[in-house]
């Protein structure tokens, strides 16, 4: 049986929301920080630094909500600032690796396709 993999990433969208009740707060800041660059990629046109930025608020943004449901101050802590940083880094970096492989499969493939087409003019293949 093949699988779809449309099938598994609506599967995946739809286990989403429950990350939190299994990771606890950390597992939805991070969830956020991964929703936030999904927006920010769509919507800003704007270079690397701003569009950072545009994440930056938009999860400051969702703290300031659990702040004001937890009554406790999360984005004075420079930890909380530090780490949110360093989750958007590391979610942009993990995009560009995935970026970076899918043009080196694609390159391969060309490639592979030439020398392929190269051995049947030649009647080698």
């Amino acid at each position: 049986m093949a699988w779809s993999w449309s099938g598994v990433a609506t599967l995946a969208g739809n286990l989403l929301p429950f990350v939190g009740l299994i990771g606890g707060p950390v597992a939805n800041i991070t969830l956020a920080i991964s929703r936030a660059i999904l927006d920010v990629e769509a919507a800003v046109r704007d270079t690397g630094a701003k569009k950072k930025q545009r994440a930056v608020e938009i999860v400051g943004s969702l703290v300031e909500a659990a702040e004001g449901i937890t009554g406790r101050d999360m984005l004075g802590d420079a930890l909380v600032a530090e780490a949110t940083a360093a989750c958007i880094d590391a979610e942009v970096a993990l995009r560009n690796a995935h970026a970076h492989l899918a043009e080196v499969v694609v390159d391969y493939k060309l490639r592979r396709d030439a020398a392929e087409a190269a051995e049947v003019e030649a009647g080698t293949g």
